[in-house]
């Protein structure tokens, strides 16, 4: 709530998170829908090959309408978030140790900590407006990209393969909230409406990528063994 002076913007901030977290439903029913297409469905949207990747499509306008300042500011929540699940008891499943796991946590929140504080700080102002954001958007960018190849040089765990679509599309979100018509530069470099349409090209673009990088996990194989379980 730090970067937040009103109950307002904490609620927005809040709003917007949440939208985030629902990109991964259309990913996760298209990836379902190709890993297992006989399984016994209770609910069968009509046209789900319309509306699944539609769906990803306007969370992401809506993630992108709140501008560049909240942008930012979710993106930094997803990045000092990460540690947490790698902290937490799924370490064993990604052959991480208890101390393996505190030392990546500990240099990974050190170094975006830093990058995210600077950003806030204005330590990048000397840059220029461009060049301020080029250095901040590529280091923060870079530790999102060498987090998830050191975790899978080290465990080779698909979990961590079928992930990098999350820093792919934080990578372009960045880059078009700040250089967009809603972003904080006087004459944007993607003008409306055009800076719609391209994050809206890109988001699909990206959604196809989450959606092959998705494989069938041991309860995937269960479940289609076995059925979905008994609520």
């Amino acid at each position: 709530m730090a970067p937040f002076p009103t109950w307002y913007a904490i609620m927005s901030y809040s709003s917007v998170m949440t939208i985030y977290g629902y990109l991964q439903v259309g990913v996760t029913n298209h990836a379902l829908r190709k890993l297992a297409p006989d399984i016994k469905r209770p609910f069968n949207p009509p046209a789900w090959y319309i509306f699944y990747p539609l769906s990803f499509i306007v969370a992401s306008l809506l993630i992108y309408w709140s501008g560049w300042s909240y942008v930012n500011a979710i993106i930094a929540g997803v990045i000092l978030g990460f540690p947490l699940l790698i902290l937490g008891p799924y370490r064993s499943e990604i052959k991480l140790t208890r101390a393996a796991s505190v030392i990546f946590a500990v240099v990974y929140w050190v170094i975006s900590s830093l990058l995210i504080a600077g950003w806030y700080l204005n330590w990048f102002t000397g840059l220029g407006v461009i060049g301020s954001f080029a250095v901040y958007w590529t280091l923060i960018s870079l530790v999102q990209i060498l987090s998830l190849l050191y975790l899978w040089f080290r465990s080779r765990h698909p979990d961590v393969k079928a992930a990098f679509w999350v820093p792919i599309y934080n990578v372009l979100l960045g880059i078009i909230s700040y250089v967009g018509s809603l972003g904080p530069l006087s004459t944007p470099l993607i003008p409306y409406p055009w800076d719609y349409v391209t994050f809206a090209i890109l988001s699909l673009v990206v959604y196809f990528i989450a959606v092959n990088l998705a494989y069938e996990t041991k309860d995937l194989k269960q479940v289609k063994e076995k059925g979905l379980p008994i609520e």
